[in-house]
């Protein structure tokens, strides 16, 4: 269908991950039209570094420009090919696989993983 632009109005997801609370890839996704049964629309984008930087957060709100192949239909080929995207996302960005090309020990790993973990619970019941 092409590129949409949608007006995000709340940047709480986006704001967290530029917080540095997660250190694996973001995924945003975008579901208008939920309750209008053969009118609803998903669109997701990969919040990479790059682009989390590029949003200013100081004006509250932005627009979140999706291109074409960031819409998934309902349809099985749709599907198929946002997992294989996902894929390639986790294959390069992921930080478990990045744990596991380093020269750390099992525990390194588990106090990295539980400091993530309390930086996310701490931003959660704020």
């Amino acid at each position: 269908m092409g590129k949409s632009n949608i007006h995000c109005k709340v940047l709480v997801f986006p704001a967290t991950m530029a917080m540095d609370v997660t250190l694996d890839p973001g995924i945003l996704f975008v579901v208008l039209y939920p309750d209008e049964r053969g009118s609803g629309r998903v669109f997701w984008k990969y919040m990479s570094v790059d682009y989390i930087n590029s949003i200013d957060f100081s004006k509250g709100s932005t627009t979140v420009a999706f291109e074409a192949e960031e819409e998934i239909f309902n349809t099985d080929e749709s599907i198929i090919d946002f997992c294989k995207k996902l894929d390639r996302i986790i294959e390069h960005h992921s930080f478990v696989n990045k744990l596991s090309s380093t020269q750390l020990n099992l525990d390194d790993i588990k106090r990295i993983v539980m400091a993530c973990n309390r930086s996310i619970v701490k931003v959660l019941i704020q």
